[in-house]
């Protein structure tokens, strides 16, 4: 069975508030169960925040993959690069890949797969710069630019939306 984690924690929260809680009956009990709850919301409404981040991070991913892939097509010469074509013939793949972006863990493998072909994107151009001079030179490494501009504005998103202990963390690694 796969049930979303939304609703495993609509479940919880709902159990401890229309259950658990009334049945208590010290205060220091109703106090802990109160505070459990809390944090409970406190994670479905964080939960909820990433997934719509998730959500607008996959749709920037695939603006950045049509434009690379516009990019790539606009050029003749790059038709007859074997990298290239079967770059661009990945890129279009997933381009018109279907994904149900109802489910969470869906979006999740959308943008681990999305995420696994920018890895792919970026060292196929960095490998195909070096066949390549002048304008077509120039054409690719704009490509890249315009990639590493993307990955920078993911860097800040991220870095704002993470709490300061994570920051904190991360910086100790």
């Amino acid at each position: 069975m796969d049930i979303p984690e939304s609703t495993i924690l609509e479940s919880i929260i709902n159990t401890i508030e229309n259950t658990i809680l009334p049945e208590l009956q010290t205060k220091y009990s109703k106090g802990q169960a109160m505070a459990i709850l809390l944090l409970l919301k406190d994670v479905a409404a964080k939960r909820e925040i990433k997934q719509e981040v998730l959500a607008t991070d996959i749709s920037s991913l695939r603006e950045l993959f049509q434009a690379i892939l516009e990019s790539l097509e606009s050029v003749s010469r790059f038709d007859q690069d074997e990298q290239l074509t079967y770059l661009k013939r990945k890129i279009r793949f997933v381009l018109n890949q279907g994904y149900n972006a109802s489910l969470g863990h869906k979006l999740k493998e959308e943008d681990r797969g999305l995420n696994d072909l920018l890895e792919f994107t970026i060292l196929t151009l960095v490998e195909a710069e070096k066949s390549y001079h002048g304008s077509f030179f120039d054409r690719l490494r704009e490509t890249r630019r315009r990639i590493r501009r993307f990955l920078k504005a993911q860097f800040e998103l991220g870095r704002r939306l993470s709490g300061k202990i994570e920051i904190d963390l991360l910086s100790k690694v």
